[in-house]
């Protein structure tokens, strides 16, 4: 059976989530990861192994999600202000 290869990228993704929603299990299931591995790799942060963890190094998973929702309501934004405009309400 082959091992799989993890990169410090993910290993820190894995770990800020972990930390931020402090619910290992959570983030194990998302990634479909091992428990183990996941305790593992947030006890060599921890330790300082693997690297510090900042919120500029590490992109959040749903960043193509949360872009398209943003323009999604920047469209509502639009219309509404229009219907306003339109109403003449202030």
């Amino acid at each position: 059976m082959k091992r799989n290869q993890y990169t410090i990228a993910l290993k820190q993704q894995v770990f800020k989530e972990a930390e931020e929603t402090a619910n290992k299990s959570l983030v194990t299931r998302l990634y479909k990861l091992s428990a183990n591995m996941v305790d593992h790799w947030c006890q060599e942060f921890h330790k300082g192994k693997l690297g510090d963890v900042s919120l500029d190094q590490v992109d959040s998973i749903d960043t193509k999600h949360l872009a398209e929702e943003i323009g999604h309501l920047k469209k509502l934004l639009g219309e509404k202000d229009l219907e306003i405009d339109v109403l003449g309400i202030s």
